[in-house]
C-alpha cells in the first residue's frame, strides 16, 4: 500500500466469504481509505450497481466555460493515450524531481513556461517551451482519441480551442486574470478605500452616528466597524488598516486591493419590541419574550436554512420581534416562524452583524439580514 491508513476503523465483513457466496463485498476499510487519500489519479472501488472499479482523473483544472473544460479533458486524455506506448521508456528519462519542477513552472507561467521533457537521445531531459511541446503533439491527438471511441466531429471543435490558445497565448486562467485587471481599473475609489480595512461593504441608509453624517452636504460616509475593545483580532484589523491609510501614497487607488469586496445592501433589522425582553440560553428562559441560542453568532456573515434553530419564543412571534422592510412594512412572518415554541428561519437567509451582547440587542437590534430578492 502506497499510503498508510490514517483512520484505523475496521468493519465486521468477511469479504472472502461474501465473494464465495456470489455477492459483492462492501470493503469498508478500503473505501474509507480511498475517501481519505486524494490522489491526482485516484483508483476507486465501489460496490454499487453490481460493483465496479474506476480511476478518477482529478488533475483537470476548472475552466471559465464548459467548452474550455472539454478542451482540457481532450488534451489530457489524448496526451495520455499518445504517451501510453512509450511510457516505460519515457519515465526513466525524466526523474520525478523534474516533473515537480514542471508542475510549478506550468502553474506559475502557463503557456510562457519552459519545462523539462524526456529525451530518448540522451540521459538528461531536454528543455523546451511548453507551447512548442503542445504544438508538436497536438496534431497526433485526433487519431489517438478516435481510437478510444471519441466521435471526430465532437473532437475537432474542442481541439481547435487548444490550437487557438497556442495562437493567442491565452488560456482560461489568463483570460480570468485579464478580466480581473479590467474590473480593478474600474473600481470605485470609495471601494478601494474601504478595502484597506475590510473585505465586506454594507450599503445602508441607516445612520451610525459618524460625524460626517450630520453634514449639511450629506457626504457619503464609510464607517469602519472593527468590533469591541476586547476583540484582539478586530484591533489588529483596525491598526493594519490605519497603517495602510497613513503609509500608502494613494489610498484611493485600486492597486492595493484584491477585488474581493462582498457587498451587502438593502439591509433589514431583526429587532426586539419594547414590550418584550431577551435572554440567551439553550432552552426557553422566559414566560413571555425571546430566548436566543448562545452560539447564534456562529451564523454571522453566513447562511441559515429553514431547519436551523435560532432560539425560542414564549408567546406570539409578532408580539416579541419585528422586521421592517425598506418601505417600513412589517415583515417578520415573511422571514421567520415559530414551530412548537422554537424560532426558525422561514427561508434561506444570510445574517450579518449578529449581536452577542443582550444589552446591544435590546437597544439596537439582534441582527441584520439583506432584503430577499
Amino acid at each position: 500500500m502506497l499510503y498508510q491508513p490514517i483512520l484505523p476503523e475496521s468493519g465486521d465483513e468477511d469479504a472472502l466469504a461474501v465473494v464465495e457466496a456470489g455477492d459483492i463485498p462492501k470493503l469498508h476499510e478500503l473505501r474509507l481509505h480511498q475517501g481519505s487519500i486524494w490522489l491526482w489519479n485516484r483508483p476507486v472501488y465501489d460496490p454499487g450497481a453490481g460493483g465496479h472499479l474506476r480511476i478518477e482523473l482529478r488533475a483537470l483544472p476548472a475552466g471559465p466555460t464548459i467548452v474550455d473544460m472539454l478542451a482540457n479533458a481532450a488534451l489530457a486524455i489524448g496526451l495520455a493515450r499518445l504517451m501510453q506506448s512509450q511510457i516505460r521508456t519515457l519515465l526513466p528519462a525524466i526523474p520525478f524531481t523534474y516533473c515537480t519542477a514542471n508542475f510549478y513552472r506550468a502553474a506559475q507561467k502557463g503557456l510562457n513556461a519552459d519545462i523539462f521533457w524526456p529525451s530518448l537521445k540522451q540521459t538528461q531531459p531536454e528543455y523546451f517551451p511548453v507551447s512548442d511541446i503542445v504544438a508538436r503533439l497536438l496534431p497526433h491527438l485526433p487519431e489517438q482519441l478516435a481510437s478510444m471511441g471519441f466521435i471526430e466531429t465532437d473532437l475537432n471543435h474542442v481541439l481547435d480551442v487548444i490550437a487557438d490558445r497556442l495562437d493567442t497565448r491565452q488560456t482560461g486562467a489568463q483570460w480570468q486574470l485579464k478580466k480581473l485587471a479590467e474590473l480593478r481599473s474600474s473600481m470605485h475609489k470609495r471601494d478601494a478605500l474601504v478595502s484597506l480595512f475590510t473585505h465586506r461593504m454594507i450599503v445602508t441608509d441607516i445612520s451610525f452616528g459618524a460625524l460626517m453624517e450630520i453634514s449639511d452636504a450629506m457626504i457619503p460616509t464609510a464607517t469602519i466597524e472593527c468590533g469591541g475593545s476586547q476583540d484582539a483580532e478586530s484591533n489588529l484589523m483596525a491598526v493594519d488598516g490605519l497603517i495602510k491609510y497613513l503609509t500608502y501614497e494613494d489610498v484611493l487607488s485600486n492597486e492595493h486591493t484584491d477585488m474581493s469586496l462582498e457587498f451587502l445592501q438593502n439591509s433589514m433589522r431583526l429587532e426586539l419590541l419594547e414590550s418584550s425582553d431577551i435572554a440567551y440560553g439553550d432552552h426557553s428562559q422566559m414566560e413571555c419574550g425571546a430566548t436566543r441560542l448562545p452560539d447564534i453568532e456562529k451564523h454571522n456573515f453566513g447562511y441559515v436554512g429553514s431547519g436551523d434553530r435560532l432560539g425560542f419564543i414564549a408567546g406570539i412571534l409578532f408580539e416579541n420581534l419585528k422586521v421592517s422592510d425598506p418601505n417600513g412594512n412589517e415583515a417578520i412572518e415573511d422571514y421567520f416562524e415559530v414551530r412548537e415554541g422554537v424560532l426558525f428561519p422561514k427561508r434561506r437567509l444570510k445574517f450579518f452583524m449578529v449581536k452577542a451582547n443582550p444589552e446591544i440587542a435590546r437597544k439596537d437590534c439582534l441582527l441584520h439580514l439583506p432584503l430577499a430578492d
